[in-house]
């Protein structure tokens, strides 16, 4: 039965991923902030040019892999710095090269962080402000606000600190994928390689939003939620709890990492064993609404709000309208 249901949900998987791919060849995604601002614009796809770059990705693809079969002869002590370390540097030439300021949400959310750490205003929080509203991109301006305290005022901090959860996220992809075939001779520097250059996410260091660290510890949530799995050790599935909170804590997106996670732990109900499902699942959901619960209660204590800022956030159709309506769609 639980074989079936796994082979369920990854038809369901491979569904989705053959109707994005088969939805690339008739449509393109564009992001142009000089003409569209900030959001991105579904056109018909340039049949020509999107061969073009296949035939580039797949030759680029070739390259990739000889140089990773090369490597399967070195230690992971040697390569796995290394491959970083390049990643890092292409980063830094993009912040450089590509030089992106602040804009709409980001600039707004770094204004509000200077404003705090400076003025101690925390105004935005009262009727017709912005976290008023988005109380939950508050987690994002206490992150910037502890940056512009610790280091020097400077969006290249900011940056720095992309590149590093950049870094953290190719590292555990690598390791995840390790922890998925534990009796593999291989080393798989292919994948390394891959995540260490993928261009988008090289390009996402140049901005300042919170997909970077909230990627990070999501990403290093199911890494450790898989290992529990496998070595059914407390200790990894505590920190799978505490990443994954952190993560959502971030970035609401957490509860599609949650839902991966607790769904794992129930299809390995047997090889794990009942006690031990029944503590991750208990310990995950404890620890899941605390950084939320501190935080308004911390707000409240200090009289910055009256009541838990949630009550006032935009509603859930808010977003969904965002996505799906014509103008837009797939914003």
């Amino acid at each position: 039965m639980v074989k079936g249901i796994q082979q369920i949900v990854t038809l369901i998987l491979a569904l989705f991923i053959g109707l994005f791919i088969a939805s690339s060849f008739f449509l393109r995604a564009e992001y142009n902030y000089s003409l569209y601002g900030d959001r991105a614009v579904l056109e018909g796809q340039q049949p020509l040019v999107f061969l073009l770059w296949i035939v580039v990705v797949l030759g680029l693809g070739y390259v990739l892999y000889r140089l990773s079969r090369k490597l399967e002869g070195y230690s992971r002590a040697k390569v796995i710095p290394a491959v970083l370390l390049v990643s890092c540097i292409m980063q830094a030439v993009i912040i450089f090269l590509f030089t992106r300021m602040p804009t709409d949400d980001s600039q707004t959310v770094l204004s509000l962080a200077w404003a705090m750490l400076y003025d101690k205003d925390y105004s935005s929080f009262q009727s017709g402000g912005y976290l008023y509203m988005f109380p939950f991109n508050f987690s994002f301006v206490l992150y910037l606000k502890t940056l512009l305290l610790l280091f020097p005022d400077n969006y290249l901090v900011i940056k720095s600190f992309n590149i590093l959860f950049s870094l953290v996220t190719t590292l555990v992809i690598y390791l995840l994928c390790q922890e998925l075939k534990p009796k593999s001779d291989r080393k798989d520097y292919g994948l390394l390689i891959v995540a260490a250059t993928y261009i988008p996410a090289m390009f996402m260091s140049n901005f300042i939003y919170n997909d970077g660290i909230a990627t990070a510890l999501l990403t290093s949530a199911l890494y450790f939620g898989v290992r529990f799995i496998r070595i059914r050790s407390m200790k990894d599935m505590l920190f799978a709890a505490v990443l994954l909170t952190l993560g959502n804590y971030f970035r609401s997106i957490g509860m599609i990492f949650l839902i991966a996670i607790v769904l794992s732990l129930l299809l390995n109900l047997r090889a794990v064993g009942v006690k031990r499902i029944i503590a991750a699942i208990g310990i995950t959901l404890l620890l899941w609404g605390l950084p939320s619960w501190i935080q308004n209660a911390a707000l409240q204590a200090t009289g910055v709000v009256s009541e838990s800022p949630s009550s006032h956030s935009a509603p859930v159709y808010m977003w969904l309208n965002m996505g799906l309506n014509l103008e837009t769609l797939g914003f």
